[in-house]
């Protein structure tokens, strides 16, 4: 369930992307320390790269302290995450 969730959420994001230049960078930020999940969303970017050649998806974890701390200033800098849960 999770997996579909994620997919759809990279899904969304291919209507931002789909008249996008050559390489399209999606920056994923987020707050899971749990091995399993961090290989779920490995496994739906990859997957979402495969079907969307030039499309790179970039999953950056922060840990929640330091995800509230430093959201802010990310959400006003050119390296913004695209997404962020």
């Amino acid at each position: 369930m999770m997996k579909k969730r994620i997919v759809s959420c990279f899904t969304l994001l291919a209507a931002f992307t789909a008249a996008a230049p050559a390489q399209t960078v999606i920056k994923v930020l987020h707050i899971s320390p749990i091995t399993a999940v961090r290989d779920i969303w490995r496994s739906a970017a990859d997957e979402y790269e495969k079907s969307h050649p030039g499309v790179k998806v970039q999953l950056n974890y922060l840990e929640n302290e330091a995800f509230k701390a430093k959201l802010p200033t990310l959400l006003q800098t050119k390296d913004k995450p695209s997404v962020f849960s």
